[in-house]
């Protein structure tokens, strides 16, 4: 998939508005022309229906296309950006460039039980409240040092120790 983005704003998609389907991962690259401004960085912003917004850096005009970017099914909009870094204040960046809100859509896929790659951010949440489920369990007399040594071999983060397990 190609998206031009013109130095008015415009945007067009000659391939067509397809991004993927539901449970790719990295099978399609995103391949984004668009105007260049000196010591920019480039991004696609992309706004799913709950009002969630992923940001994915546009790296030498392509983006590889993974499994937490096609989440769900249907439209979703989209807007590319340009920052410029300046030195001189703290390596803020400003705005440049904005393009105009286009649609891109994501189809459906045949087999159901495929599921949407989770982000590292929810990925990491989940880890971190099992964690914590963990160390209070732990503190329990009412379960076994088996049990909890069971537990933390899921996650990896348990070490034996001669006064328990350390979870740090």
């Amino acid at each position: 998939m190609t998206i031009i983005i013109g130095k008015d704003y415009g945007v067009s998609m000659p391939e067509g508005d397809l991004l993927g389907h539901m449970g790719e991962h990295k099978l399609r690259k995103l391949r984004v022309i668009h105007p260049h401004f000196e010591n920019a960085v480039y991004i696609l912003k992309i706004m799913y229906s709950d009002s969630t917004i992923y940001e994915v850096e546009i790296k030498d005009g392509e983006i590889s296309v993974d499994g937490s970017l096609l989440r769900e099914k249907g439209c979703v909009k989209a807007q590319f950006y340009a920052f410029c870094q300046h030195e001189a204040a703290d390596n803020e960046a400003s705005l440049v460039f904005e393009s105009d809100i286009f649609s891109l859509r994501i189809g459906d896929q045949l087999d159901g039980d495929k599921k949407a790659i989770p982000t590292y951010e929810s990925s990491k949440d989940m880890l971190e409240k099992l964690l914590t489920q963990f160390k209070k369990l732990s503190s329990e007399p009412s379960v076994s040092q088996t049990q909890i040594k069971r537990l933390f071999a899921i996650t990896g983060k348990a070490e034996k120790t001669d006064g328990g397990f350390i979870t740090d």
